[in-house]
């Protein structure tokens, strides 16, 4: 019988390879049908991967390997003397092999353009775009023999260290990756929030759900993006997908790490559902029970930070999305009413960060607008 792989699988429709966290089971042990195996790292998310039958598995990628999608991360055979040699690399469908290196396309092309020669990276597993780029950025760099300062730390810091958790080399990735690709923009302005909080302060009253400006904010934008469609699509290769359904990603704190929980078809949804479902994945991920699928899929992104010092906060664009809003501050200032009396309001900064490649300045500042309209006469959007 021919063995199974146990392959990458495609959680992110942007993510083109994983890392290898860990494996669960030792080299050729055997194995059941729906049995973690191995974890893996995406650039949003870790998740662990089962063995698809039963069988004896010989494991085809070390530990903090890079694999591409679709790649194989092990074999799975019905009988121990059926699985391959020791040390036979993962088999990737349109990845490229020469002598013993083997690399996706995009890693090729760009290694080519460069004149990099891949034999000189010394990678486990399948060279990557990544692993290419890393490698020009550092041959671009000065030479710690070189003269000149250093940044070391000093002889009597006592300095202690602390490794990265899983979720933080996640968000690494996707902050490097997204100021690698996108051509990121951003506009700042502000809106009167005052009614707005009345609002939800009333809702918490008659309906006894507590709903808070983020979900307002989600809710606001999830409407206003059914206007502005570009800003609800991915960019791929030289086409653009529009997409009809709005799925907004949340960023949440959750001890100390950061997470991109989704909201899906947010522009079908009230004010309470999604109140109620935002309150359902934070939850989710305290009690460490979110899966993978709950923080994929964001068509766009909504970020809420309401420290009274903190005017603007400019967010970074996700990988895969056309643009995140972030709302800052909320503070109090006078603001002139109709005939020019001074009033008391509550006013909270605003910030649209772009992909300028799929909208110009115009277009995301009418949303900005339109974002900001909605928030101010918050009776439209309840």
């Amino acid at each position: 019988m021919t063995p199974t792989d146990v392959v990458v699988p495609q959680t992110n429709a942007n993510d083109e390879e994983a890392r290898v966290v860990e494996w669960l089971v030792a080299d050729g042990s055997q194995v059941r049908s729906g049995e973690a195996v191995v974890t893996i790292e995406t650039a949003k998310t870790a998740e662990d991967i089962e063995a698809p039958v039963d069988g004896y598995i010989r494991i085809l990628a070390e530990a903090d390997a890079m694999v591409a999608v679709g790649a194989s991360l092990a074999t799975v055979a019905a009988a121990a003397q059926h699985l391959p040699p020791v040390g036979q690399q993962p088999s990737a469908g349109g990845d490229q092999v020469a002598g013993d290196i083997v690399a996706t396309a995009k890693a090729r092309e760009l290694a080519q353009r460069h004149g990099l020669d891949l034999a000189r990276l010394q990678v486990d597993g399948i060279i990557s775009e990544r692993h290419v780029r890393q490698a020009l950025g550092n041959s671009a760099a000065p030479s710690t023999d070189s003269p000149g300062p250093q940044a070391s730390p000093a002889a009597d810091d006592a300095a202690r260290t602390e490794p990265l958790t899983a979720v933080q080399k996640a968000v690494a990735a996707t902050v490097t990756r997204s100021h690698q690709e996108i051509g990121s923009a951003f506009l700042v302005g502000q809106a009167d929030i005052t009614d707005a909080l009345d609002l939800l302060d009333q809702i918490i009253d008659e309906e006894g759900v507590v709903v808070t400006l983020t979900d307002l904010a989600v809710h606001c934008v999830a409407r206003v993006l059914a206007d502005y469609p570009r800003l609800n699509a991915t960019l791929v290769g030289e086409s653009l997908q529009l997409h009809d359904q709005v799925n907004v990603g949340v960023a949440v704190e959750v001890n100390g790490d950061l997470y991109l929980p989704t909201i899906r078809a947010a522009q079908a949804a009230s004010l309470i559902d999604i109140a109620t479902a935002r309150q359902e994945l934070v939850m989710a991920l305290f009690r460490g029970e979110a899966d993978s699928s709950s923080l994929a899929g964001g068509t766009f992104s909504v970020t809420v930070l309401e420290q009274a010092a903190l005017l603007h906060q400019v967010p970074v664009i996700f990988p895969g999305q056309a643009g995140i809003l972030g709302l800052g501050g909320v503070r109090d200032a006078f603001v002139p009413d109709a005939q020019g009396a001074p009033q008391l309001r509550k006013l909270a900064g605003l910030a649209v960060s772009y992909d300028h490649r799929i909208v110009n300045g115009a277009y995301a500042a009418a949303f900005l607008q339109a974002v900001a309209d909605r928030l101010q006469t918050p009776g439209v959007s309840a």
